[in-house]
């Protein structure tokens, strides 16, 4: 696999609303989906079972936010059970 990725590069190009199935290493986009039980069920189908899932945010973030911290980007964001 390739290199962790930062929350803006995972994001980037998905669309608003998307929940995201990542990777616990931040490796990869494990799944996606309109919902968080369908990002889930795409990782696992794929043998991916430790994840962060998370939604890409509603609108773009303000000036503030892009020079900041990147946990701005993670909306909402749960730790997938073991």
């Amino acid at each position: 696999m390739g290199p962790r990725k930062t929350l803006r590069e995972i994001i980037q190009g998905e669309a608003a609303g998307t929940w995201l199935a990542i990777s616990a290493d931040q490796k990869i986009v494990a799944g996606s989906g309109s919902t968080d039980d369908e990002a889930r069920y795409m990782a696992q189908a794929k043998g991916i079972r430790e994840i962060v899932l998370l939604r890409v945010p509603l609108t773009p973030p303000t000036a503030e936010e892009r020079s900041g911290d990147e946990k701005v980007l993670l909306v909402q964001g749960t730790k997938s059970p073991k």
